[in-house]
């Protein structure tokens, strides 16, 4: 067996996180996107999805130990889970469903840089909220793939953030994603139906 591997199931935060979710169908769904990321991080480091040795950071990231150099992120809405998953390359990955919001235009002019916002409030009235979302993924993928949150990303902004290379997805109806990646390594990608 690998030293990279450790024998246990899911961690006792990942079942008290679970736990917490009051939905049965959101904790099922939780708990099939943990199995996924186990089962494909499993294969890259040739061990049983129990025994990978997941650790997480400050925000609740999921890691592996150093020196690993691989790098993962999973995103999840509904029954749709993304994950990305890249060697010696930091990656984030975001999924939301395009659904109304009662303030976008307030949520746009504090999240968007001011080019962005006059390209967003050019648009009609009806493209606004997708593309709106779709600045969101790519936004949140970033700080998942720094490891910080979108907040601290935003006041950090001005002083600048690392490059990245962006994928933006469709992954089903009403739905999109958005793939944050350093440089130009090469990145594999899934997406799973979790029901």
């Amino acid at each position: 067996m690998s030293g990279r591997c450790r024998s246990s199931g899911l961690t006792p935060g990942e079942l008290a996180r679970a736990g917490r979710l009051r939905n049965p169908d959101d904790r099922a769904r939780f708990v099939a996107a943990r199995g996924l990321l186990r089962q494909l991080l499993g294969s890259y480091l040739s061990c049983p999805p129990s025994e990978v040795p997941l650790e997480y950071g400050e925000q609740g990231k999921p890691v592996l130990p150093a020196p690993e150099p691989l790098h993962f992120n999973l995103s999840h809405a509904g029954t749709t889970a993304l994950l990305a998953v890249a060697r010696q390359a930091r990656v984030g990955v975001d999924v939301e469903r395009v659904r109304p919001l009662a303030h976008v235009d307030r949520v746009a002019r504090r999240v968007l840089t001011p080019e962005e916002l006059a390209v967003w409030t050019a648009l009609p009235p009806d493209r606004r909220l997708e593309d709106f979302f779709e600045r969101w993924v790519r936004l949140e993928a970033l700080a998942k793939m720094i490891g910080c949150g979108v907040w601290r990303l935003l006041a950090d902004r001005p002083q600048g953030v690392p490059p990245a290379r962006y994928l933006v997805l469709s992954p089903g109806e009403r739905l999109v994603g958005a793939v944050a990646m350093e440089g130009e390594r090469p990145l594999r990608l899934v997406e799973r139906v979790l029901d």
